[in-house]
């Protein structure tokens, strides 16, 4: 597998962030914005939905949804568990649908409130939607995710920090985030990160099955790195 062209930007920009010549990148799993040029939600055939449909389970709110994960994206890269600093966010914990600008005048696009929290290798989001019927966006999103058509989460943060993964005993074709900062996320349609997604008995099933095979995955490249390393 070849580094990708998005993972290799970004790596690029994170350098350049680093000796003082650029703005650290701006991650938005949605709408590309203009520091790196970077959409994360454009995977062609993504989807997001890995579980073959089925009946929805019954949403009650605050719901969670999972909105990071180390699973690799569709654009090579990771981002890891513990890079994540949350406090900034969490002060003022505004959900938002799909990624619109955080400066946008339509107050309309932001749909909720959804504190984040790192919990059992994952960034996990309680999502509770505007109260009311003022907002019908919040209207249209709450009725999209009780009856399944939104079941996914995507993320909007700076990333100040990464390595690629052979500088730490990792896959050396992925980048992995090392520093980041969450400004905001969003309920979206397609995620880039299939396991980013709202969490109910279902989804909580497949994410102990997804855990399994890539812990499998990884122990597979351990031993990989170990045999290339006895041959040299």
């Amino acid at each position: 597998m070849a580094r990708s062209k998005e993972a290799i930007e970004i790596s690029r920009t994170i350098e350049a962030y680093k000796a003082g010549k650029a703005n650290a990148p701006e991650l938005e799993f949605g709408i590309s914005r203009a520091a790196i040029g970077f959409t994360q939600n454009r995977a062609e055939g993504n989807t997001g939905d890995d579980t073959g449909g089925g009946v929805q389970d019954e949403i009650t709110f605050p719901v969670d949804f999972i909105i990071s994960t180390e699973d690799e994206d569709s654009h090579g890269t990771v981002m890891l568990n513990s890079a994540w600093n949350l406090d900034e966010f969490n002060s003022n914990p505004i959900v938002t649908h799909m990624h619109p600008y955080l400066s946008s005048e339509d107050p309309d696009v932001f749909i909720g409130l959804g504190p984040a929290r790192n919990e059992g290798g994952k960034i996990i989001a309680a999502f509770t939607p505007e109260p009311g019927d003022t907002n019908q966006v919040a209207v249209k999103v709450t009725n999209k995710i009780k009856t399944g058509i939104y079941k996914s989460a995507s993320i909007y943060a700076y990333a100040t920090d990464g390595e690629w993964g052979d500088k730490l005993g990792k896959d050396p074709d992925l980048f992995y985030f090392t520093k980041l900062i969450l400004r905001t996320w969003g309920v979206v349609a397609f995620p880039s990160n299939k396991a980013c997604r709202i969490v109910t008995k279902s989804t909580s099933q497949d994410s102990k099955a997804r855990s399994l095979k890539n812990k499998a995955k990884g122990l597979l490249l351990q031993i990989s790195i170990h045999k290339h390393k006895s041959k040299s």
